[in-house]
């Protein structure tokens, strides 16, 4: 067993929270922030997240669940009319040093498809920095494969530096047998498939988990120790996908 004496652990959420809409068509980020201090995670990358409905009380879910965490939050409005808003965020128990918000691009305007992008954060753990890239990708497939190009530059990711940690995740909308999966795969590891301990779980549709097609990425400055989709009848009824959480090691900078 590798010895984690000289290891910082982390744990780290991807998790498509549906505008908070649950089950029941009601829309609850309590609900939502209530499943995520359950799991006790240090850095949440979250997808549909929505800020400025009228008819949801012009609620920044990202502002409203860090709040309730007591933690950092950065939010990317992929999507704006008028006062509303649509799309990520990243949460975080350490400081958020540095982020760039990153719009991907589009090849069916005609059919009006959501808006896509990634949200790459910086930030500044015990261990030294950390990268995080946060995305949530087309329902298409030639649009899956153009976004993905346009985060993959030169063979690496856009603008982490090699030697840097770095996690990819969110919703990639591919399961593991899709081109944009096998293409992320040849860069970096998935924690799923990865991690000794925990099964290779399905995180969509909630009610009844069949497609796997939310994923944590990590290069190799971490070893992933454990994975779990959490499965409840809470968690079934906040959104219509399952969160996934990543516990990750990752190597004390020497500096």
């Amino acid at each position: 067993m590798e010895d984690l004496n000289d290891k910082f652990l982390l744990r780290v959420m991807t998790y498509n929270i549906h505008g908070c809409i649950g089950a029941d068509r009601v829309v609850n980020p309590d609900k939502i922030a209530a499943i995520i201090v359950d799991l006790d995670v240090d850095i949440i990358a979250l997808q549909e997240v929505d800020a400025g409905h009228p008819t949801r009380e012009y609620r920044n879910q990202a502002q409203m669940i860090a709040g309730v965490l007591g933690v950092e939050h950065i939010y990317f409005p992929v999507e704006q009319e008028g006062l509303r808003r649509f799309g990520l965020a990243v949460l975080s128990r350490f400081p958020i040093v540095g982020f760039d918000q990153i719009r991907l691009p589009n090849v069916y305007p005609l059919l009006n498809p959501r808006k896509r992008g990634a949200l790459r954060t910086l930030l500044e753990t015990p261990a030294g920095r950390v990268y995080l890239i946060n995305t949530h990708l087309s329902l298409f497939r030639l649009e899956r494969r153009l976004q993905l190009t346009a985060l993959m530059s030169g063979g690496d990711f856009t603008a982490v530096p090699a030697n840097e940690p770095l996690v990819f995740c969110g919703d990639l909308n591919s399961g593991p047998s899709s081109d944009t999966y096998k293409q992320v795969s040849r860069l970096l590891t998935d924690v799923q498939t990865a991690t000794h301990s925990g099964s290779v779980e399905a995180t969509f549709h909630a009610k009844s988990p069949f497609f796997r097609i939310d994923h944590i990425f990590i290069s190799s400055h971490f070893t992933p120790l454990k994975t779990e989709v959490r499965k409840t009848a809470d968690t079934a009824a906040a959104s219509d996908h399952l969160p996934l959480v990543v516990d990750l090691a990752l190597k004390k900078s020497s500096d």
